[in-house]
């Protein structure tokens, strides 16, 4: 198993609101992207753009997969991050408090109305795990669903909550664990 795992980066939508499976439009900064292009190809090689990618297919990921060089990335929708259902696109401050509070007593197993908990993510993720190929990928995804890794790998979910994963950061999984990259 050899995996880099690529967080997107930033998005035209206003920090502090409940993002999810909306899809902002992504804002691709050049130098983010030349910084993920060396750390990509000082891993897989000069020939990196080879490798074997997927994508989560909301913009934010799929375009910066392409302008990394990766046009023929497999788009699967197991890699959009998790979904907060009625609470997307608000600002975190006008969540319901009763609600959120609600659902961080139990994110594993609870879910923001509409939405999912970690465990309908984490199952969602394993099914695309048991089909990916084994040589070399490089996966195009979300802050939520790299945390989710992490616990399919054993970290507790309240260690990989509290686990920084920065927009445009690289993790390579390989079968001792996640490592950052980037």
């Amino acid at each position: 198993m050899n995996q880099i795992w690529v967080r997107h980066g930033a998005t035209e939508l206003a920090s502090g609101r409940v993002c999810g499976q909306i899809d902002p439009a992504p804002l691709l900064l050049p130098e983010e992207c030349r910084h993920l292009e060396s750390v990509i190809a000082g891993h897989f090689g000069a020939h990196f753009q080879q490798t074997v990618a997927f994508c989560s297919p909301l913009q934010r990921c799929s375009q910066l997969a392409r302008r990394l060089g990766f046009s023929r990335a497999h788009s699967d929708d197991r890699l959009k991050e998790l979904s907060f259902g009625d609470w997307e696109g608000q600002r975190w401050d006008d969540v319901p408090r009763e609600q959120l509070d609600n659902w961080a007593g139990d994110y594993l197993n609870r879910r923001p109305p509409g939405g999912e908990s970690l465990h309908d993510l984490q199952k969602r993720l394993q099914l695309f795990l048991d089909e990916i190929p084994a040589g070399p990928v490089v996966i195009f995804t979300h802050g939520g669903v790299i945390r989710a890794l992490t616990t399919l790998t054993g970290m507790s979910p309240e260690s990989a909550m509290a686990m920084p994963v920065p927009l445009t950061s690289a993790f390579l999984r390989s079968p001792g664990g996640l490592q950052r990259l980037a």
